[in-house]
């Protein structure tokens, strides 16, 4: 079984330098970036989050502007708690002390970037769903898992850091059951760029399971935890589109029954393959220059 961390690509976009800040951790500025949709979902009627969307836009007292551009009201991560791991010393991380270590900005639900291809994808979906094609699968995903969709948290997982060559992994703290939820893959949704074959953090976002689309999460500098989980050939992992309120989520959950002290992975598929170096040959890539 090979594993394999997303930055460790021949190119490698992110994270560059830790610069030994593990422990002694000082606050980066933040970026507030007022661009981007916060798509923290409420319990609603689909009636009422249609009224939402087209209030925001209205000066509706409904849209809440503050930090991101909010169409939905916002959702407070900073009571979620993230353990890290680094030569055999543990820490718990608040979502600020983790985005002062990784230089990123803590984001474990999507956001899309622009308003207008917000309100385009909702309606696209909208009428995908009407016409029935959508496949019973996402839709089924979406029903199970809608809890965790508006309302993420984080299960008992931790951060270590594995090695050089690989970087950092994702490890099961306690056992884990099948089709447990570990999180959504979470950062910017906007339209795919000629630039993304060199970012090893995009998944591409689809509307309609298996079918291709001109979007991509993007996670390079915004996501949560599942950012860091390493790609295997052998996964004890599954990811898969999960389809809600209208809104799609690519969602990463247990494929089987998973012990404590297991390291997290996923397969990335053929297609983040394409215009990289097998992970076997990326290892012994980096294996003969050490």
């Amino acid at each position: 079984m090979m594993f394999w961390n997303r930055s460790k690509t021949p190119d490698p976009v992110y994270p560059k330098n830790l610069k030994n800040r593990f422990f002694g951790l000082a606050k980066a500025p933040i970026i507030d970036d007022r661009k981007l949709v916060r798509i923290a979902l409420i319990r609603t009627s689909l009636r009422s989050l249609w009224s939402s969307i087209l209030g925001s836009f209205r000066g509706s007292p409904k849209a809440d502007f503050s930090g991101s551009l909010g169409i939905f009201p916002s959702v407070n991560f900073d009571h979620h708690r993230i353990v890290v791991e680094k030569n055999e010393k543990i820490s718990v991380l608040s979502p600020s002390e983790m985005e002062a270590l990784f230089q990123i900005i803590y984001l474990p639900c999507i956001q899309f970037q622009k308003s207008k291809e917000f309100i385009s994808l909702y309606r696209k979906t909208e009428k995908y769903h009407k016409k029935g094609l959508l496949e019973q699968r996402q839709l089924w995903l979406g029903s199970y898992f809608r809890k965790e969709i508006q309302f993420p948290s984080i299960p008992p997982i931790r951060l270590r850091w594995i090695d050089d060559k690989i970087g950092w992994g994702v490890f099961a703290e306690q056992d884990l059951s099948s089709m447990q939820y570990i999180g959504e893959y979470a950062g910017i949704v906007r339209r795919k760029k000629r630039a993304d074959s060199k970012n090893a953090y995009c998944f591409q976002y689809s509307l309609i399971s298996g079918e291709s689309s001109h979007y991509t999460i993007d996670a390079l500098n915004h996501g949560g935890i599942v950012r860091f989980i390493n790609h295997s050939s052998r996964p004890n992992l599954m990811s898969a589109l999960a389809t809600h309120q209208n809104f799609s989520h690519i969602v990463i959950f247990a494929a089987r029954p998973i012990k404590k002290g297991e390291q997290l992975c996923y397969d990335y598929g053929p297609d983040y393959w394409k215009r990289r170096l097998p992970p076997q040959e990326l290892l012994s890539k980096y294996t003969q220059r050490t």
